[in-house]
């Protein structure tokens, strides 16, 4: 049986650290370098996740490095977090993240127990830098942005110049 080009590149595909939201003031940045929407599955089974209607759970799978550190990292982003980190693309200006766009989630504190037995939900706050803005912010930090060069001095006409009598 043959491969397709995306099911290859999955496979060759450096493995992913997963960044989790352990307690309250995690906070990750993240660079991306894929952005991936598909379906939920089950942690322990793998088998695809539905809603009691049918209708497919999804998730949004960001992947990416995060600077200062080597390897290559992933944020899963199930439906209650999604929400926040599409408001946080769209205040950025943006219609959805892009490569090279940076992601910075902290958990800040926990909500309401839905249900006797669940936990309760992590809550979280995002930010997106879109890619340009990224690029340039990175540049200053780094020092390797170059001013403007300096006007050339211009000699005024001869006419103009002091003239020491």
């Amino acid at each position: 049986m043959a491969m397709g080009k995306e099911e290859l590149e999955a496979m060759f595909a450096p493995k992913c650290t997963t960044l989790k939201f352990a307690k309250v003031g995690d906070k990750h940045t993240l660079v991306l370098d894929d952005i991936e929407v598909r379906q939920s599955r089950d942690f322990e089974s793998g088998a695809p996740l539905t809603h009691p209607d049918g209708s497919p759970v999804m998730e949004i799978v960001l992947r990416g490095s995060v600077p200062g550190q080597d390897g290559r990292y992933a944020l899963y982003l199930k439906a209650q977090h999604s929400g926040a980190f599409k408001s946080a693309v769209r205040e950025a200006g943006e219609k959805i993240p892009a490569v090279g766009g940076v992601v910075v989630g902290e958990y800040y504190g926990d909500g309401e127990q839905a249900k006797k037995g669940f936990a309760k939900p992590k809550l979280t706050r995002w930010a997106y830098t879109p890619p340009a803005a990224a690029a340039l912010e990175a540049e200053m930090e780094s020092g390797t942005v170059e001013d403007e060069p300096a006007p050339k001095a211009v000699r005024a006409p001869k006419e103009l110049q002091e003239v020491d009598i």
